[in-house]
Order: structure tokens, then C-alpha cells, then sequence
């Protein structure tokens, strides 16, 4: 389960990696190409290795849970006692849009 964990938003469409890609691999592309990570815009000091941001709350908030946002919240909860929605099977019921609970 990594979901939630990070999110560093929108990465960096500037010198995206490239990866050879060997003859017989099924990859659509040559080469495979891989956006990097977008910088800390407020790293504090540029002598030291690179920070990264984190758009999201982080994993041990309960909010991989909970939500990082009001939408997710919303959509999570059941409006009873601030607990979660829960399926007959015990489960969050999965989202038909994402396919995922």
C-alpha cells in the first residue's frame, strides 16, 4: 500500500530522464522517457542535497484513511460519529471511477 504515502505533485517537464530501451522489449517508446521529481522550490540551502515537496499529508496522519483533501473526506466518511463508510464485507467500498477503495 503506497498510496497517500507522497505525492510531489506535478513533475518537471525539463531534461526528463531517458532509458534505453533493449530490442525485443515490448515498451511502446525509444527510448523511455521519465519526468523527474520536481524540486523543493524553498530548499534553504543549494550547496545541499536536493529536497523534494510533498503535496499531501503524510501516511501517519490517518489520512490514508481519512483523505488529505475535504472531497476525499466527504466521500469516505459517513456522517455518523465521524466514522468511515464500511461495506458488508467489512471493507471501504470500492470507487467505481478509480477502482480503488
Amino acid at each position: 500500500m503506497v498510496h497517500d504515502w507522497l505525492s510531489h505533485g506535478q513533475n518537471s517537464k525539463e531534461r526528463p530522464w531517458a532509458i534505453p530501451v533493449p530490442a525485443g522489449d515490448p515498451w511502446p517508446q525509444r527510448p523511455m522517457t521519465v519526468l523527474r521529481t520536481r524540486a523543493d522550490p524553498y530548499s534553504p540551502d543549494r550547496d545541499r542535497p536536493p529536497t523534494y515537496s510533498n503535496v499531501v499529508t503524510h501516511w501517519w496522519d490517518a489520512s490514508q484513511l481519512y483523505g488529505s483533501d475535504l472531497t476525499t473526506q466527504i466521500r469516505v466518511r459517513s456522517g455518523i460519529d465521524g466514522k468511515l463508510t464500511i461495506g458488508p464485507d467489512g471493507f471501504l467500498p470500492i470507487d467505481p471511477n478509480s477502482g480503488t477503495d
